[in-house]
């Protein structure tokens, strides 16, 4: 598990517009004097079971407190607050093949990799040195500002949520514009835009906001919004998006009230959903006008399809048992269904005497442990005794099985035999002649 936690150290107050209001505080507010609370996320890693720290990351060991934001107004709001949010670390990506870790600051408008062993920073990801927040950071030429959102693709490209706060002093915007940017790092040392967004100018969300590709190969994009003045431009909007940049879907929470941080679009809203049918499972009526609910053996089998109702592709456990009898081998084991898709389960008899038996068929997916199903069911038998190839009529291919059997040249099948001793032998066959020449 691993989390963001607080950290601070006394720092500066770096010289600006904001000067003679922390000096009216009481500040030297110099540029020099560390005098002034940063805030920084240290990154941790706990131990799942023992709840132990196993591995941290520490900004101030690894960041100059020589970089920081002048022209979002983060000082400003410092002022306010009484700290000053130095990176404001708002998303980190684990990339486990490769050991390294992704993390977005969004003040710093820098993109992080860490090297997961070492701690060691790999590469800065920013703006050009002459905006303070960094002098050796890669792909300066994207020049976004504020980010959200950072992931890693299956392909290998970074895909996050440009907010663009300073969009019009880093890449002279007309007005502040808001970007969706998938990028493609080469040799750790420049960028390759493989798609960009560029969201219209109500959209611009100076805060939160989130990308998501879908399946499809298109863009589930949130943006906070600027608002305006027509019906519908309020703040909130969905939107998905093609790679041809056409927006073919569009949703807004229609008024100024609504604040929401990011937004997933999930193949289900119900995940653990799945059923299990119960193949030749029928009503019977007995001899005392009973209505017994049971499945009836076929094949000398039992057989069951299972179906993934939920739009994850998701591995079932299941236990197979006999209750009460020894028609069947008791059976553990997993299976794989894919979304949307049914798979069969078999459970073949290995013989028996009995009319009738019950067995409890137990499943659950492995990720949802709370849906598990405990399902009994009363088996019965179909079979006619002596009918010895499952065709439901005694003939002469029946007393040929039999034979065989009696000889020892073919597994037995104890519906074969017919005075109920437990042995397969002459008896048994006269019994079957018998029985065939007298229906």
């Amino acid at each position: 598990m691993a989390f963001t936690l607080d950290v601070t150290r006394l720092g500066s107050i770096p010289e600006g517009p904001w000067t003679p209001y922390f000096q009216d505080l009481g500040y030297a507010a110099d540029g020099v004097t560390n005098e002034f609370p940063w805030l920084g996320l240290r990154l941790v890693e706990w131990d799942e079971e023992t709840r132990e720290e196993v591995w941290s990351w520490d900004p101030f060991d690894h960041f100059t407190m020589d970089d920081y934001d002048l022209y979002g107004g983060v000082w400003w709001s410092a002022y306010f607050n009484g700290f000053f949010d130095w990176l404001h670390s708002n998303a980190f990506h684990f990339d486990e093949e490769e050991g390294v870790i992704y993390v977005s600051h969004r003040h710093l408008s820098r993109i992080t990799k860490i090297d997961y062993e070492t701690g060691e920073v790999l590469w800065n990801m920013g703006l050009p040195a002459e905006y303070n927040t960094g002098g050796n950071n890669i792909c300066t030429d994207l020049r976004f500002s504020f980010q959200h959102n950072i992931q890693l693709l299956d392909d290998g490209t970074l895909l996050f949520f440009d907010n663009g706060n300073i969009s019009p002093l880093v890449n002279d915007d007309e007005y502040p514009t808001t970007r969706i940017r998938r990028i493609r790092v080469i040799d750790n040392n420049h960028c390759e835009t493989v798609w960009q967004f560029d969201l219209p100018e109500l959209m611009f969300g100076s805060g939160m906001g989130s990308v998501q590709l879908l399946n499809n190969e298109n863009y589930s994009i949130y943006t906070f919004s600027n608002g305006g003045e027509e019906p519908g431009d309020g703040q909130c909007d969905l939107l998905e998006v093609t790679p041809d940049k056409e927006i073919i879907w569009k949703a807004s929470a229609g008024n100024n009230e609504s604040a929401w941080y990011r937004s997933y679009k999930i193949p289900s809203i119900h995940p653990n959903a799945f059923s299990v049918i119960a193949d030749n499972y029928q009503s019977l009526e007995s001899d005392n006008g009973e209505t017994l609910d049971a499945i009836e053996l076929a094949g000398g089998a039992v057989n069951f399809s299972i179906t993934n109702h939920s739009g994850y592709d998701h591995v079932y456990k299941y236990k197979f048992r006999d209750i009460n009898s020894d028609w069947f081998e008791e059976v553990e084991s997993e299976i794989s269904i894919s979304a949307y898709q049914t798979e069969s389960l078999s459970f073949e008899s290995i013989g028996t005497n009995e009319d009738s038996t019950n067995i409890i068929l137990s499943i659950w997916p492995t990720r949802h442990l709370y849906s598990r199903k405990d399902l009994e069911f009363s088996v019965i038998s179909n079979s006619i005794l002596g009918d010895m190839n499952g065709d439901q009529n005694l003939n002469v291919l029946d007393i040929i099985l039999l034979v065989n059997m009696s000889l020892g040249n073919s597994e037995i099948d104890l519906n074969g035999d017919m005075n109920n001793d437990g042995m397969i032998n002459i008896l048994d066959i006269v019994l079957l002649v018998n029985l065939i020449l007298n229906s």
